[in-house]
Formats: structure tokens, sequence, C-alpha cells
């Protein structure tokens, strides 16, 4: 796909955010009020208290397969949730002639899950990579740039794989310390607010049109690292469990630290024994992408809004 950005610069930024009240959407949306754009976000629930913090931006209540179609005066669609739900939709819009760019988030999952012993992972890796090629076919139908960004495993929520670590550890003052394989297999966890930093850096960005890009976190951590750091993050009076990984998955299930869609079963061990590891450097020279080292937050007691991607 080679269409460069539609020549709208007389026309004043009006970006649709799906996805808004996500753990990227909470911290996009403050940048978004500092750069005062006119933002229109959907909403699936009547507002929470933090939305009413935002009498700026005109929240639409509506689930993403309902919302109402692209107006004429949007120049920009963000979306933050599930690529395959967000392109149905794009698929049914007639082209905005000020629509110049869609930044749009798919998952890593799409290679890391491509050849699990998982019908279910498999049949999920191939959804998202006919989602991302979908994207391109649709927003070059309508008129539009796309941008892809692709985020590894979120943390900085309320319910995210890390906070559930750190809250387990908490309540128990134990963790679980993978055995083996697994445990030396290595991932790069990302906070969300340098995926919505991300998010600002490809608005308008001509090094950004027509590609896609895979954002991890600064460190790379094994696994069993990564759960120690997310539970001391919590508390300093947890103390390791070493576990099998037959174990791990039943303690991980049975507490609700990785629930059942994550992913996480007997038969993806042999992907979890694997390095998950993306470059960031596209993003870097691309979007000026300056990720963050692994630093987990001290969990809340009760759970907040949801990442995109666990």
């Amino acid at each position: 796909m080679t269409n460069a950005a539609p020549d709208s610069s007389k026309v004043a930024m009006s970006l649709l955010l799906f996805g808004a009240t996500s753990t990227v959407g909470m911290r996009l949306l403050p940048l978004l009020r500092e750069r005062s754009l006119a933002v229109a976000a959907c909403s699936r629930g009547p507002l929470a208290p933090w939305q009413q913090r935002h009498p700026e931006v005109r929240w639409i209540q509506t689930a993403l397969a309902d919302a109402p179609a692209l107006v004429d005066g949007t120049t920009h669609i963000l979306s933050l949730g599930p690529c395959d739900l967000f392109v149905d939709w794009l698929a049914l819009q007639a082209p905005a002639p000020t629509l110049r760019q869609v930044i749009a988030f798919g998952s890593t999952s799409a290679e890391t899950k491509i050849d699990s012993s998982s019908d279910d992972e498999r049949a999920l890796a191939q959804s998202l990579q006919r989602s991302e090629h979908r994207l391109a076919v649709e927003c070059q139908r309508i008129g539009a740039t796309w941008t892809l960004l692709r985020p590894t495993l979120i943390y900085g929520g309320g319910d995210d794989l890390v906070a559930r670590i750190g809250r387990i550890a908490q309540r128990w003052h134990v963790y679980p310390r993978p055995l083996g394989r697994v445990g030396q297999a290595r991932r790069q966890p990302v906070h969300a607010a340098d995926l919505a930093a991300a998010v600002i850096q490809a608005i308008d960005n001509p090094a950004a049109f027509n590609r896609r890009f895979d954002l991890a976190g600064l460190e790379s951590l094994s696994l069993a690292d990564l759960i120690r750091r997310s539970a001391r993050a919590a508390t300093r009076l947890a103390c390791p469990l070493p576990v099998p990984l037959g174990l791990l998955l039943r303690f991980a299930q049975s507490t609700g630290v990785a629930p059942g869609q994550s992913g996480l079963s007997r038969s993806a061990a042999t992907r979890l024994g694997r390095d998950q590891l993306f470059d960031i450097q596209p993003a870097r020279t691309a979007l000026g992408y300056a990720p963050r080292a692994f630093a987990p937050e001290t969990p809340a007691r009760k759970s907040g809004g949801r990442g995109v991607d666990e």
C-alpha cells in the first residue's frame, strides 16, 4: 500500500477514539487534552467518575459493533481495542474526505501464537494476521493512511497480569517461581503510558504511514524475574514458591493470575518456554519511541481498567 496522507491540513484535527476506557486509553486521554485536540470517544457503559473529569471529550455510549458511521470532519481514528472488531466496523464505512490517518492496535500474539500446539491459539494468531491485512486494505479503500502498533505484554493497569501477581503476593505472601525452561523464557513487558506516548508520536508522522511497529518494553526479563519483581513491587513480605509447569498452570488458573483466555494451558507449554522478544528499533527510529525499564506499581486492592493485551 503506497497511499499518501490526504492533504487536509486546513481541516482542524478531530479524533474518533475506540478503547478510551482501556488501560492505554486512560493514559492517552490526558495527552490528547494537553494538545487541545477535539476527541469523540466511544464507551459501552455510563460515564464513570474518571470519565467525567474529561469534559472536553464528547462521549458516545455504544459498543464498537454499534458505533455510529464515520462522519466527514473526522481527521483521525484511534483504535486501542481488538483489531478484528475494529476492522469489521471500518469495512462498513464510506470514504470521508477529511480522514487522513487510522492508528490501530494489533498484538504480538499474531507472531507468538501462530505455531502454538493449541488450535485456539493458532486460530487467534491467524485472525490477528487477517485483521492486519484487512486494515491496510480498508484504509486504502477509504483513502487514509494506516499505522499498526503491536504491543507485547501490557502492564500499568488494575487488572493486567502484573497487577494480578501483585495482589496474590499481597494476599498470600508467596509468589510462584517457575522452574526449568519456562522460568527462563524471556518477555518484554511494556507500560501502558509508553504505548499512549507512541500513539501521540504516530499522529501525522510520515515515518509511521502504512507501517507496522512492534512495541515492547525496554527490558528483556525471564518469566521468573518478571513474576518476582511484580510480587516484590506489591510487598516485600512475599516468598518465592518453586513450582513445575503443571503446578504453575493450576496455580494460575485457580488464583485468577492467568484466566483461561490468557492462553496459559498445557497445550501452550512449548510456547511458554520460548523467548518472545521483538525489535523496537524501527519504532525508535520512526516514532522516537522510548519505553521505560520494567517498573511495576503497587497494585490497587480493587481492579481498574483492563489492558489491550495480556
